[in-house]
């Protein structure tokens, strides 16, 4: 049987919501090529921006940056064109180093001598007051001062800023790489004790480095033979970050290389997130079944880990260091040259988000619509399950990072089936699935009493405050986009608040603020203020999808701005 055409009216509706999508796809790719040539711009400008000034108070007046180049350094030059010393930048070298929200890029001012001179900090996507602490320490970036070099690659000891170690231990770790180190300085300078072994080998009596791989200790006994090896994952793995920041980890193993226990150090990361890790017995008696080299070439996916419930971000963080670790050291001890296996995406944890939106569209398009009591069930599950739990709640920020830095499809693969069905379903069948039954906040509001809804209608003047929230804030959000500003979108949307152990606090507040206007107004934050909601309703193919609407115009006139900027090189 040949199937019918599409009615006229029906080919018009899908040709001019798929004019609507290309549009918005538009603009995110141009999102994404402005962030893009900005971050390159400031990791190729970074020394040519440096004001005259600083040069001068460094080499002496009327001395400035050449466009010569030595071993890989700008030559510095005086008014007689005489080189007078080099500067250096340390990133790229130095972009893998993750602070606490990011790299720094540092420059370093050296004299004819060789002798370091002036150490400043050119760039950081790291935290702002993380960064102005350690510009603001008297000894970290004066402690460079003198050194040649070498000097730089081999340091006993190093400078660290109270409050700000994270960041000023990558600004080390930066340093030594651009200048030729392996790295054995990691972001947890205490030693291996004798106590850490005796947790493990209560004969030890004394523990000694391995000279060839710093993470590699030895327990050694009253006998001074070896009775076991402690393997630490700081600095192999200190990129691996969790939720916050990286986890000292260590892994002791028996002289036949049995994995028999781990120890959870030091952490950077949310304190009581890595709490449950170290009182959860199950992740910790999950390591035994390895030996050195099973675990080096351990599939976490295969092997089951899942994590720690309640702190499934920090636990596997510190399941991915154990493995990249243990990996680092199989390699050297057999002499190896492939780099460490990134792990694969953990498909089991999606499972759970895959079986929630299953049901959701099971309650969306059958019977089960009309049936409170599966309906309120459900939203019960949302709420536990996708916010409390899970945390994974589609949001502007979300969606913002993606297009700015790419998709992590290795550690976001529940988010992406939330992303995949919140953007075909209403496309397909004009009904907006995500809002209506896999958003937590949304079912919050649902679940509200009624009891108090206005019933007089909104007076106008409120009516048009209320219109304009969303169009302002998603004016504010492309503002933030184009010009990079240091402002961070989850503080205007209510979703973090739902990983309720480090909610922000003004994620917490536009929750609470938007639930009290929602006990009033039926659902207010979502048809007011939910600017992620807005665009998934963007998305929806509807009756009205052949008119012109005020929501293409915002589109349309984003992308030709956007379009001029990228144009003018802006």
């Amino acid at each position: 049987m040949i199937p019918k055409a599409l009615p006229t009216s029906k080919r018009t509706e899908w040709f001019a919501h798929s004019i609507r999508l290309l549009v918005l796809v538009s603009n995110l790719m141009l999102f994404h090529a402005i962030h893009q040539r900005a971050i390159g711009r400031a990791k190729s400008n970074s020394i040519d921006s440096i004001p005259a000034e600083r040069i001068e108070s460094v080499f002496g007046s009327g001395c400035r940056i050449s466009q010569d180049i030595l071993n890989e350094h700008r030559a510095v030059i005086d008014p007689n064109n005489t080189i007078v010393g080099h500067v250096v930048q340390t990133s790229p070298a130095s972009d893998e180093f993750i602070g606490f929200s990011g790299p720094t890029n540092v420059l370093i001012a050296m004299g004819a001598d060789g002798l370091v001179r002036h150490v400043s900090i050119l760039r950081s996507g790291d935290t702002r007051d993380h960064i102005k602490q350690i510009e603001n320490d008297s000894v970290f970036l004066s402690f460079w001062n003198g050194k040649k070099a070498s000097d730089l690659t081999h340091l006993s000891e190093t400078p660290n800023v109270t409050g700000a170690t994270l960041s000023s231990a990558s600004i080390v770790q930066g340093i030594q790489k651009r200048f030729g180190a392996s790295i054995s300085i990691g972001k947890f300078p205490e030693q291996v004790s004798v106590e850490d072994a005796q947790l493990f080998f209560s004969e030890t009596q004394k523990v000694v480095q391995d000279s060839s791989f710093p993470s590699l200790w030895f327990a050694i006994d009253q006998r001074g033979r070896e009775c076991g090896w402690l393997l630490r994952t700081s600095p192999v793995a200190d990129d691996v970050i969790g939720y916050q920041g990286p986890t000292d980890a260590l892994i002791a193993m028996s002289m036949n290389r049995q994995i028999v226990g781990i120890h959870v150090g030091k952490s950077f990361d949310n304190e009581p997130y890595v709490g449950y890790v170290r009182k959860d017995r199950g992740f910790a008696s999950f390591w035994k079944q390895f030996t050195l080299q099973s675990l080096a070439k351990a599939d976490l996916k295969q092997q089951g880990m899942e994590g720690v419930s309640g702190a499934t971000m920090s636990s596997m963080a510190i399941a991915d260091s154990i493995v990249k670790a243990a990996n680092s050291l199989d390699q050297s001890m057999i002499a190896r040259a492939n780099s460490s296996q990134l792990p694969g995406i953990r498909w089991e944890r999606a499972v759970g988000t895959a079986i929630v939106i299953a049901i959701a569209m099971a309650l969306c398009f059958s019977h089960w619509r009309g049936s409170k009591w599966a309906r309120v069930a459900f939203q019960f599950v949302v709420i536990v399950y996708l916010g409390l739990l899970q945390g994974e709640l589609l949001s502007v920020a979300m969606f913002a990072g993606w297009t700015q830095n790419g998709i992590p499809w290795a550690s976001a693969t529940g988010l992406m089936l939330l992303t995949v069905s919140a953007v075909i379903v209403p496309v397909a069948t004009k009904r907006n699935i995500y809002c209506s039954h896999l958003c937590p906040h949304g079912a919050v509001q649902q679940l509200l009493p009624r009891r108090w809804q206005w019933k007089k209608a909104i007076s106008p003047w409120l009516l048009r405050l209320l219109i304009s929230i969303r169009p302002l804030l998603l004016i504010w959000i492309v503002v933030v986009l184009v010009s990079r500003m240091s402002f961070s979108l989850v503080d205007i949307e209510p979703f973090d608040a739902y990983s309720w152990r480090a909610a922000a606090w003004a994620s917490v507040f536009v929750a609470i603020i938007g639930l009290v206007f929602s006990l009033f107004v039926p659902m207010g934050y979502c048809r007011y203020g939910c600017v992620t909601g807005g665009i998934l309703n963007y998305l929806r193919r509807n009756p009205h999808s052949v008119k012109l609407q005020r929501s293409d115009c915002f589109s349309i006139s984003c992308l030709l701005i956007c379009g001029v900027l990228y144009a003018s090189g802006s």
